[in-house]
Parts: structure tokens; sequence; C-alpha cells
């Protein structure tokens, strides 16, 4: 908690913990017990996967939690790093190593410590990218609508910025192959899945 951002969500984070655990019903503590401006909360961040490993800690333990998820998230950051490295790239593993922990304990946790509400983009992005290039190389949708539903279920604030990314990618992974018409499929066919992932948010 060493900035005004970062003890501003984790005031919202203890909130949304305490409505959970209250006994009272989640649905009608998310509409009235906190207010509509929840909604928009809870989509900045709250909604990560990794904060039900807070449930695991009692309340007096939350600061302690907190820093137990954002090394679980860092950690995880790396691994879907390597994991595109390995997907996209023809680097050895030990470059694909060294350049995920770089990304981890540098890019996350600058991420995490200054901008909590979009956290969760820097741990799924790698995924994202590497679904959209396995899209180009293999035309098969499944993996890009998982990786899409992944980043923009827990980053609704980016959903603009990772449309626009995402179709930047495509531009740039973009493959001539085949005729005008299988190109014009395979366009209509990313755009849609990627369009069906977003609105997951």
């Amino acid at each position: 908690l060493i900035n005004d951002a970062n003890a501003a969500w984790f005031e919202s984070f203890t909130g949304m913990y305490r409505s959970m655990v209250s006994g009272e019903g989640v649905f009608y503590r998310l509409n009235a017990g906190f207010g509509s401006s929840f909604y928009s909360e809870f989509a900045s961040g709250l909604c990560s996967p990794f904060l039900f490993l807070s449930f695991f800690f009692g309340q007096r333990f939350l600061a302690a939690a907190y820093t137990f998820i954002t090394v679980i998230r860092i950690g995880t950051a790396g691994v879907s790093a390597w994991y595109m490295l390995k997907k996209c790239t023809s680097a050895k593993d030990a470059m694909c190593v060294a350049l995920s922990c770089g990304y981890s304990l540098c890019g996350f946790a600058c991420f995490s410590a200054y901008y909590p509400s979009v956290a969760d983009g820097a741990v799924f992005m790698p995924l994202l990218v590497t679904g959209i290039y396995k899209y180009v190389q293999e035309s098969r949708p499944v993996r890009l609508f998982v990786f899409g539903v992944l980043f923009f279920m827990t980053c609704s604030r980016l959903t603009l910025m990772g449309l626009i990314l995402s179709f930047a990618l495509y531009a740039a992974f973009y493959s001539r192959r085949g005729s005008k018409r299988q190109r014009i499929y395979k366009l209509a066919m990313f755009a849609a899945t990627l369009l069906c992932s977003a609105a997951t948010n």
C-alpha cells in the first residue's frame, strides 16, 4: 500500500471481502448494499480470479493476503509471458525464462503497485497475444476465445485498448496465404471471436 491509488483499491477490496463473508445475499450487497458505483469498482480489478484466494485468510490478515496474492499474480504473469515466448518465438529456453522473469518482476510489479485495477491485464495480455498469433497461423478460434475471455473479463477498463491492440497484432501477424475469400472469412471469424470474448465483461 505504497500510494493513494493502491490504498484506495485495497479499501474497495476489503469492502467486497466484508460483503462476501457477511452472510447476506451477494446480489443484494452488490446492488443495494454497496450502491450503484460498486458495479464499476467490481469491473475495475475486483473481479480478478486471484482475489478468491483471500477467503483463505481472516479479515485481520487481509493486508498479508493482498501481498500473497500479488506474489501469485507476479508468478502467473511470468508463466504467461514464458508461454507466449515459447509459442510465438524460436527463443531458447534460457532466453524465454530470462525475458519472462524480467516481464513479471518489472512490468507487472509496476502495474500492481501503481495501477492495481488493471494489474490482471499484465497477467493475461501475453495469453491474448498468443491466441492471436496461433489463430493467424492455424485458424483455430477456440484458444483465441478462451484467452480473450480471461483478458476482457478481468480488465473491463482495458476493453477498447485491448480490441485496438488485438486488431493491430492481427495486422502485424497477417499472412497472405489462401484465396481472397478465405482471408476475408478468416478476418471475419477473428473479429467475431474477439468481440464475443470482449462481450463477457
